[in-house]
């Protein structure tokens, strides 16, 4: 009998799910502080990240088509093994509603390609330097969400009802990755008021509506630290949402590509 083939949905949340039971909170290092980029200097975002930290093995993060790398000079190798990506195209109107539309390409790495790559030694290096410049352009991209945050007490939360985001004093944090990192996941949970995206803020701590939204802040912090050019850290206080994570994902195969999507709906926002 014919083994049916998996698709990359199923085969990424197998890879996830097999992250959070024996990586425990730091699940998401395949992707954490690393930089997804073409060779035409692109930086690569959201699901094309998650596709290509779980379904490859490369030690480098530079990718690109066939023929982005011949028109760089480079040649992919004989017999390489592509990854199929997603490109945005804009939307499309379906029974009234506006739903985005997506394209697909296939991408092949650098540690495929002969030729000319030295010229790409820089391009996946992650250097993060905090100083009082950094930390001020940092500061000022975060002020254009207009998110309000009180400081104080020893508890990290967004409250809904007063779309408020509560946080410990900034130097209670033992690293300003830390500090950000938390800052970036409640800020994620932000997003979902019914003034900005309007997710469902009102599951309980255990059921799958709470597990789904805390999945999206945690994916939502690790993309905006990114783009940020911040070094998110994985949160220890988190390991209690992992029984509950891992109980959705392997009820709905689906449910962790529409968390990632949905993330980086928040950190586009």
């Amino acid at each position: 009998m014919k083994r049916e083939r998996k698709g990359i949905p199923t085969r990424i949340t197998e890879k996830i799910l097999k992250l959070m039971k024996t990586s425990g909170t730091d699940w998401q290092q395949p992707w954490r502080n690393k930089r997804f980029i073409t060779c035409y200097g692109h930086i690569l975002r959201g699901n094309n990240i998650v596709t290509l930290a779980a379904l490859s093995k490369f030690e480098r993060t530079v990718w690109a088509t066939y023929d982005q790398w011949s028109d760089v000079g480079c040649q992919v190798q004989k017999g390489a093994k592509a990854v199929k990506l997603t490109v945005f195209k804009g939307y499309e109107e379906e029974n009234g509603i506006r739903r985005p539309k997506f394209g697909r390409y296939i991408a092949f790495n650098i540690e495929q390609c002969d030729g000319d790559t030295a010229k790409f030694d820089s391009f996946d290096k992650v250097n993060h330097i905090y100083n009082a410049s950094t930390i001020k352009e940092i500061e000022t991209k975060l002020d254009k969400l207009g998110m309000k945050i009180e400081y104080g007490g020893d508890r990290a939360c967004y409250i809904p009802s007063l779309d408020l985001i509560q946080l410990p004093k900034v130097e209670s944090f033992e690293t300003t990755p830390a500090y950000y990192s938390t800052r970036m996941h409640e800020s994620g949970h932000c997003t979902g008021h019914k003034s900005r995206l309007d997710r469902d803020l009102k599951g309980k701590f255990g059921d799958s509506k709470y597990a789904m939204e805390e999945l999206i802040a945690e994916l939502t912090a690790c993309f905006m630290c990114l783009e940020l050019g911040i070094d998110s850290e994985p949160r220890v206080d988190h390991a209690k949402y992992l029984n509950s994570w891992i109980k959705l994902l392997e009820d709905d195969k689906r449910a962790f590509n529409m968390a990632v999507g949905k993330a980086q709906q928040a950190t586009n926002y």
